[in-house]
Order: C-alpha cells, then sequence, then structure tokens
C-alpha cells in the first residue's frame, strides 16, 4: 500500500465527518448556535446519504 492510500485510510472517518458538517452547514447556513448544528449532526442520514 502506498503512503498516500494509507494516510486517506487512516483519516476517512474525519473526512466523512468533514463532509457531513459542510452538508449541514450548507444547509443552514451560518449564524445558528453551535447546540443547533451538533442537534442537526446527530440526525441520521437517509438511505441516499443525504439528511432530511
Amino acid at each position: 500500500m502506498d503512503l498516500i492510500q494509507e494516510h486517506n485510510n487512516q483519516y476517512k472517518f474525519f473526512q466523512e465527518i468533514t463532509g457531513e458538517a459542510m452538508r449541514v452547514h450548507h444547509k443552514f447556513h451560518n449564524g445558528l448556535l453551535e447546540s443547533a448544528y451538533e442537534a442537526a449532526l446527530k440526525v441520521p442520514p437517509r438511505a441516499d446519504n443525504r439528511r432530511n
């Protein structure tokens, strides 16, 4: 396994979390309290990998 692929596998979880956070931010925009974003991230994604 090459070094880049090993790095990507190691940090895949963080990439997925960041992607979800960006989707939530894109939907609700800025200006909400952190607790609102946190609550939105706790909603499980739908089968098509998108949140409600």
